[in-house]
């Protein structure tokens, strides 16, 4: 309920706009000291009068009511008794006021980093409805901080562009660093939706076994099932559609000391590429440290790669896979082992041991719906 004057009307508070519930942003920021000065006017009282009864000086009283001194709280609880207005209410005049002049120093400044915006895949951010869209620039660029939750361009720089071995592979690739930042907070956005239990290292290995045992099933079932599983062990597994310059099929990263993130994007769209990246990344979780995101491109093989390149390829096909490169003999072997056949085609594939355009009819192709894998209609 807003304050009244003396006079019975009402005073309505800086800051909210009758009707609304979003605050007001005025073109420009009212003092305090204009309510100040309509509420003594009203009162009968002087700029005098007011300075012995509130105990400030006449000059000090003066530059309040222009807007050039700051109305205190202890201020505040004077002219309650002079006014009979609450403390609350020039309280929060003053605090609407200093607000409203921050803002308009706050949107100066973002007017000379309007340039960031060619750094974001803005337009694809629109489109997944995760920023509304807005012909205002600077408006639009605060959006696009508040995605990414920093204040401005030297905050996003060091929150996203972290001096990471992942970064300065994305730079040599010619990898665009803004979509892969992009791809990462969708991610994050995506993974905050799960409820996970707290991180066990036996109760994820255990959990690689029993998924490691579903790529025999359809996609349709297996992806909510493995959401599952991986959340029981701590680690919020997502899928998100890539965005595009980002070029990054999986990363990982921990968002707690307990709380592990696997990011899949499905680029390549095979499922035998789908699972090599799924282990890949959980083979970072098991060998390698806490402090780094590990995001996954293709080219520029690090040791730590090639570690959990090791990791997803004994995970998948335990053992010395033979030189198959006869599809009945492929579907055998790979039913020997319980794994899908696609998946043995693949690794035969990427050893050069099949062409690329032999064995593909066994290969399923995924996309993204729903935030989980589907199997692609031929």
């Amino acid at each position: 309920m807003n304050a009244r004057r003396p006079n019975g009307t009402e005073i309505k508070e800086c800051g909210m706009d009758e009707g609304k519930t979003k605050p007001f942003v005025p073109g420009y920021p009212v003092p305090p000291g204009e309510t100040l000065n309509e509420t003594i006017q009203t009162l009968g009282i002087s700029q005098a009068e007011l300075s012995r009864r509130i105990n400030l000086s006449p000059k000090t009283v003066n530059l309040i009511l222009k807007g050039k001194a700051t109305l205190s709280s202890q201020t505040a609880l004077g002219l309650e008794k002079v006014t009979g207005v609450p403390a609350h209410f020039w309280n929060n005049l003053e605090s609407g006021y200093q607000e409203a002049r921050s803002r308009i120093d706050e949107r100066a400044a973002l007017a000379k980093e309007i340039g960031f915006l060619d750094r974001i895949p803005v337009r694809e951010l629109v489109q997944r409805n995760v920023i509304e869209d807005t012909r205002d620039k600077v408006e639009l660029l605060c959006r696009v901080f508040t995605f990414f939750q920093v204040s401005d361009t030297a905050s996003w720089e060091r929150v996203w562009l972290q001096p990471s071995a992942s970064f300065r592979q994305a730079a040599q690739l010619s990898i665009h660093p803004g979509a892969v930042a992009a791809w990462l907070r969708l991610g994050q956005l995506e993974a905050t939706r799960i409820d996970c239990g707290e991180f066990s290292r036996p109760r994820f290995r255990s959990a690689l076994k029993a998924i490691r045992g579903m790529t025999r099933m359809s996609p349709s079932v297996y992806g909510r099932r493995m959401v599952d599983i991986c959340a029981e062990s701590g680690v919020a597994l997502v899928f998100v559609p890539e965005i595009r310059g980002a070029r990054a099929w999986g990363a990982c990263w921990w968002s707690a000391p307990t709380r592990a993130v696997i990011q899949l994007s499905l680029r390549y769209k095979w499922e035998d590429h789908f699972w090599f990246s799924f282990f890949h990344e959980a083979g970072h979780l098991l060998l390698h440290g806490k402090r780094d995101t590990f995001v996954d491109f293709d080219g520029g093989e690090t040791r730590i790669e090639e570690e959990a390149n090791r990791f997803a390829s004994r995970h998948l096909i335990p053992g010395k896979l033979p030189k198959l490169n006869r599809l009945r003999e492929i579907e055998a072997f790979a039913a020997r082992i319980d794994l899908h056949a696609g998946v043995v085609v693949g690794r035969l594939q990427h050893d050069k041991v099949l062409p690329p355009q032999i064995g593909n009819r066994l290969r399923r192709k995924l996309e993204i719906a729903d935030g989980l894998p589907v199997e692609v209609a031929s």
